[in-house]
């Protein structure tokens, strides 16, 4: 629908914020995020056509010009593919061509022929930092515990970048409900984890792209132990049914 109502738009990255904001109320670096989500999520999981669906993820992923969401799942994606054991000539081949697409992507940010670097997104993300350790030096005991409150027009003043809410979720959780909300919010990831130990990559993918504006709490994990949980149900009936 997004194309079909501003084609002019798409694959274009000066026109990145009319592409991503265009008839509907979440942008698409949302819709980024839970694509890269659920490709790291696939690799865990057996079902008919997964190599279809994980192309066409990757295609609708570019469509998205979601940075974040790219990066994660390059970065995720090789982890994955380096600490795991190659047991065949064929997957050792697959790595090495994972590898060399990795790079290619990595170069092209690397190389910026789109000056990606230029825009201030980057820079934005090491002054909410900066500001927030400017923050934690002189805030109360009240504030570090309990954080500003739950006010944007108060955290924005705090944090005093260019009147910008923090897109960094640890941030965010600090600044607005303190050293409780980053307890709860580290809390919450360690039991997707221990729901299920394949969620790590998952979980990964979205640490890193949650330091470019993720929510603090993303429901999407739920999505993905689902996936993982239905999938390990699926395999053992099968095994019984042998």
């Amino acid at each position: 629908m997004r194309y079909y109502y501003g084609p002019e738009y798409f694959l274009n990255y000066h026109t990145r914020h009319q592409a991503k904001t265009l008839g509907f109320f979440a942008t698409t670096n949302v819709t980024g995020q839970f694509i890269s989500f659920l490709f790291i999520v696939s690799l865990e999981i057996g079902f008919r056509y997964k190599k279809t669906l994980q192309i066409l993820l990757l295609l609708l992923l570019i469509t998205t010009m979601a940075r974040s969401a790219m990066i994660a799942l390059t970065v995720v994606f090789i982890m994955k593919f380096l600490l795991q054991k190659a047991v065949t000539q064929k997957d050792i081949l697959f790595k090495i061509a994972a590898l060399f697409l990795c790079f290619c992507v990595i170069f092209f940010f690397l190389a910026d022929p789109l000056h990606l670097r230029s825009d201030g997104s980057l820079q934005s993300k090491i002054d909410f930092f900066k500001s927030a350790l400017h923050i934690f030096d002189h805030s109360t005991v009240t504030n570090h515990i309990f954080g500003y409150g739950n006010s944007y027009q108060t955290i924005t003043k705090v944090l005093d970048v260019n009147g910008w809410s923090p897109h960094v979720s640890i941030l965010k959780a600090y600044l607005y409900y303190g050293l409780i909300g980053v307890g709860i919010y580290i809390f919450i990831l360690l039991q997707f984890y221990f729901v299920d130990k394949k969620m790590k990559y998952p979980i990964l993918t979205y640490i890193i792209f949650s330091l470019a504006g993720a929510p603090i709490f993303w429901p999407t994990f739920v999505v993905g132990v689902m996936l993982l949980k239905l999938n390990q149900c699926q395999v053992v009936s099968n095994e019984s049914d042998c």
